[in-house]
């Protein structure tokens, strides 16, 4: 259908030196990805595009210390910084951002850069 969203749960993608943090009941799935507060830390999230180019991901998030920034990697290329404007800890909002991606199964990584934000989900529409 055109002009529809397909929403991936981050907390079921991978996670590398952050937690999954449950019983978040106003988030989808009652969990998010939380302590990206690394370097090292990011959480990989497998979405799929019908077609190749760019589709626009939007990012259910919370940011309660600042203003945060994740760099998203497309595939282990295509690098950009992604900003989470802080409206508090559980105050969820969206971002957007442009993704180039493949046709077929493409893997987003949104790795910590600045402050803390923690992602819930990824929709590609």
């Amino acid at each position: 259908m055109e002009g529809s969203r397909v929403r991936y749960e981050a907390e079921r993608g991978t996670v590398n030196r952050a937690r999954t943090r449950t019983g978040v009941a106003v988030v989808s799935q009652d969990a998010v990805v939380a302590g990206l507060d690394h370097q090292d830390g990011w959480v990989d999230i497998q979405v799929f595009a019908p077609t190749a180019g760019n589709h626009t991901a939007h990012v259910g998030y919370a940011a309660g210390y600042g203003d945060a920034q994740h760099v998203v990697t497309v595939n282990g290329s295509t690098r950009l910084t992604l900003s989470h404007p802080s409206h508090g800890r559980d105050d969820w909002k969206r971002t957007s951002a442009a993704l180039d991606l493949a046709r077929g199964w493409n893997t987003p990584r949104f790795q910590h850069h600045s402050r803390w934000a923690e992602p819930d989900y990824v929709e590609i529409g």
